[in-house]
């Protein structure tokens, strides 16, 4: 029976938040380490095959030295997805510098005849050779500077470093607003069902789901049907979506009702109006709305707001590379079944344009108080007229070749819609939409019509917003009797910041293919950051062989290591005289399991922990008992100065009065 190895250890909770940079001081040659030791194994597999004598079969670490370390933020939500990330990029980048490198001249410059013949005559004061001539050695010579570029690649990992945070900083911006604007999409769209549902409630659904429910659990508990036309897991799949359904009916009509309570505690009744009919005329037009300036006048604003942030980044000359390439295509299918579809897409892009450069006009004027919801529907309007008239064109073009009658009818029935709502908002008359208003209703006065009449007893429309709001933010026509009560009449509510939010799935419930996972995975989209990024450095200096680096970026020294980097979130060890002392104590504690080893431990410990605290102590009682036997041997050699100073005052002093006794002597016997 084979046994089966198991794993001897899993990979650790902060996998991917630091990454570790090795530098052969030999070879100039990197490798990447998820973990600050080098793995013999997993370092050997990313050296690249040289040929022999290139690739050593082990790693040696007194020729392995760090060279940095990538110290990515702890409270960064997706920090461990950018750490993953730039340590997949780092390798794929240096595999590419060692595919793709330009050969120096050296490789391609010939050898003269005089070099060859200096060659020659080195050979022969060597004592020669049998097996190889100067060719060879010259050949040799050219292999081992090729080996020395591929190997060398201190400057291109540091450089590729930089290019990869400022790649992720840039991925990051762009993704935050994708996702943002996803989300704010999956709202609206949660708000709409939401309020279908209530409707739903309000109508009587939830009843006729309950009476379905009992009658399918009735089926199942009776054990002689024989279900006839379907299956016992049918039928259970069935109760159990309805089941979901009435759930979330329940859901959606509770919490409608919660901010119908709660607007009416502000003074602001509200009810729910459903849209009249559209005509023919309209839902043949609606290809022809504008579909990406659609919501409440919040929500146009914002999505112009980001336009002009793009216009401002270069996004008009892209705006002009696809309207070139739409005209390529409409012109590739003139005469074909495709015309209408390449000519609407064309339409649309000239639309962009246009909304993006108008955008970005009206932040630029000098009113402008970055109030973009009162530019809305100045901009409205003439986006409405511009695709008015590229609809008119389109027409005009195609009734002159007078081939495909279907595309010729379908826009003149676009053109007559457009201009009927642009004569109704010309006449200050409103267009349908979906909304909400207050309860008040006009009433008409009697008519023989009753068309008349129910279009008289229409609920008004609703303020447009500051008093200013275009048409295309209103209802469809109510009546002439809907513009005299518009002054009092509240604008839209906005439901996304009223209604909650539905309880999320989890995701383990999800499948594993199908658009929900792939709406999860969107939304759940990693951003990536440059905030709170630090890079450590070995020598400092190397940040150098980067041209730029992103600002917010922090670069910072290791501290002292020799040949395993500390850990990414150790203090740094500047002291070479601690370090040691930190090197013998971890030795002491672990005895010869810290013999075995090694400094792999030992030099990434680091000064946190009880254990540092017990270190730097001992430094620092060091450091006392240094200070203060200095001081007591300065003050034993003052006291040794002042006593031989003593010494030679009293000898002084003796020598003199023993002087004046000898004199006195030799006065006295030269009286005698």
């Amino acid at each position: 029976m084979k046994k089966v190895r198991l794993a001897s250890s899993t990979a650790p909770a902060e996998h991917g938040r630091y990454i570790y940079a090795y530098c052969n001081v030999r070879t100039k040659q990197v490798v990447y380490s998820l973990s600050h030791t080098l793995n013999s194994h997993a370092s050997i597999k990313q050296l690249p095959d040289l040929g022999a004598n290139n690739k050593p079969n082990a790693i040696r670490k007194d020729i392995w030295r760090p060279l940095y370390t990538l110290a990515l933020p702890t409270t960064h939500p997706h920090a461990l997805s950018q750490g993953l990330d730039a340590f997949q990029k780092l390798r794929e980048y240096r595999k590419l510098h060692e595919l793709n490198w330009t050969p120096p001249l050296s490789l391609s410059q010939n050898y003269s005849n005089a070099d060859i013949e200096h060659e020659k005559q080195q050979l022969e004061d060597r004592g020669g050779s049998k097996k190889e001539s100067v060719y060879d050695v010259i050949k040799r010579r050219k292999r081992k500077i090729r080996v020395g570029m591929v190997m060398n690649q201190k400057a291109n990992s540091i450089a590729d470093l930089a290019a990869v945070l400022i790649e992720q900083e840039e991925a990051g911006r762009k993704a935050e607003e994708k996702v943002q604007k996803w989300r704010l999409l999956e709202r609206e769209k949660e708000v709409r069902e939401m309020l279908a549902l209530a409707e739903e409630v309000e109508a009587g659904k939830v009843q006729e789901m309950e009476a379905r429910i009992a009658e399918i659990e009735k089926r199942l508990a009776d054990v002689n049907d024989e279900l006839a036309g379907t299956s016992r897991t049918k039928l259970k799949r069935e109760a159990y979506q309805l089941g979901a359904t009435r759930t979330r009916m329940v859901f959606a009509a509770q919490a409608v009702q919660d901010a119908r309570e709660a607007m009416e505690r502000d003074g602001r009744d509200i009810e729910l109006i459903q849209p009249e009919q559209e005509d023919v005329v309209a839902v043949s037009a609606k290809t022809a709305v504008l579909p990406h300036l659609e919501g409440t006048p919040l929500l146009i604003a914002r999505q112009l707001s980001e336009d002009a942030v793009r216009a401002e980044d270069g996004g008009l000359a892209s705006c002009d590379a696809a309207i070139l390439a739409a005209q390529a295509s409409v012109a590739a299918s003139i005469g074909g079944r495709s015309e209408g579809s390449r000519r609407a897409e064309l339409r649309v892009q000239q639309l962009d344009r246009a909304q993006m450069e108008l955008a970005y006009n009206a932040t630029q004027s000098p009113g402008y108080t970055d109030d973009m919801v009162a530019q809305v529907p100045a901009i409205m309007a003439k986006l409405r007229e511009m695709e008015f008239d590229l609809m008119a064109k389109d027409l005009e073009e195609v009734e002159e070749r007078g081939e495909n009658e279907g595309l010729i009818e379908s826009l003149r029935e676009m053109v007559a819609a457009r201009e009927k709502q642009l004569e109704q908002e010309a006449r200050g008359e409103p267009s349908t939409e979906r909304q909400y208003r207050k309860k008040e209703v006009v009433e008409a006065p009697a008519s023989e019509d009753n068309s008349a009449s129910e279009t008289a007893a229409a609920a008004a429309s609703p303020q447009e917003e500051s008093g200013k709001l275009t048409d295309a933010l209103s209802s469809d026509t109510q009546g002439a009797e809907a513009e005299a009560e518009a002054e009092a009449i509240e604008a839209p509510i906005d439901w996304s910041s009223l209604l909650p939010s539905f309880t999320p799935r989890k995701p383990s419930t999800i499948p594993k293919r199908g658009h929900l996972r792939q709406k999860l995975k969107r939304l759940n989209t990693p951003i990536f950051s440059t905030e709170g990024v630090k890079v450590k450095w070995h020598n400092i200096l190397d940040a150098e062989f980067a041209a730029a680096w992103p600002a917010n970026v922090e670069h910072e020294r290791m501290g002292w290591s020799k040949f395993v980097a500390p850990r990414g979130d150790s203090e740094a060890v500047d002291d070479v005289g601690v370090w040691r002392e930190m090197q013998a104590e971890r030795r002491k504690g672990l005895g010869r399991r810290g013999r075995e080893v090694g400094e792999n431990e030992i030099e990434g410990e680091g000064v946190g922990g009880a254990f540092g605290e017990r270190v730097a102590g001992r430094a620092r009682a060091d450091r006392e008992g240094f200070v203060e036997g200095l001081e007591s041997r300065i003050l034993q050699e003052v006291r040794e100065l002042d006593r031989g100073r003593e010494e030679r005052r009293r000898r002084e002093m003796e020598m003199g009065v023993e002087g004046e006794r000898l004199a006195d002597e030799q006065q006295q016997r030269v009286d005698v």
